[in-house]
């Protein structure tokens, strides 16, 4: 497959369920392919996504009210961003403290883990809080193994 030009972001809205989360992933990889993206690289991006969809769907919106999230896929030439938006609660991830990760599985407390994984994966990673939106970007260099 010719890879995707990488002057053209990628853009995908869906409702926060536990089932788009699935959706979100397969939308997300088939894209990632057709940048050209090493399957290494993908899986790495995809755990980060899936560890803030996962989030979203937890804990952004009351439990019978409907809300959405949108993925923005944003390549460059050496990199790519994935923008998360949701409108739900305001709700700065990167805000939180870090988890004790030297503790035992008994001892540390519930949570925490899934944005300090996005920050272990990713190269960098921001949020911001813009009108009645969440929103954290997260970039990936598109070459080599790490970050």
């Amino acid at each position: 497959m010719k890879p995707l030009p990488r002057d053209r972001d990628a853009a995908i809205r869906l409702p926060a369920t536990d089932a788009s989360i699935e959706t979100a992933g397969a939308r997300v990889d088939a894209i990632l392919s057709a940048l050209g993206v090493s399957r290494e690289r993908a899986l790495r991006i995809e755990l980060a996504l899936e560890e803030l969809l996962v989030n979203i769907v937890s804990y952004a919106y009351p439990a019978d009210g409907p809300g959405d999230f949108e993925i923005l896929i944003a390549p460059s030439a050496d990199a790519i961003t994935l923008t998360v938006t949701d409108w739900g609660r305001p709700f700065n991830p990167l805000e939180a403290d870090p988890p004790r990760t030297g503790d035992g599985i008994d001892d540390r407390e519930p949570g925490g883990l899934g944005i300090h994984l996005v920050r272990e994966l990713a190269r960098s990673v921001r949020y911001e809080r813009a009108g009645d939106a969440n929103r954290i970007a997260f970039t990936f260099p598109t070459g080599g193994t790490s970050g």
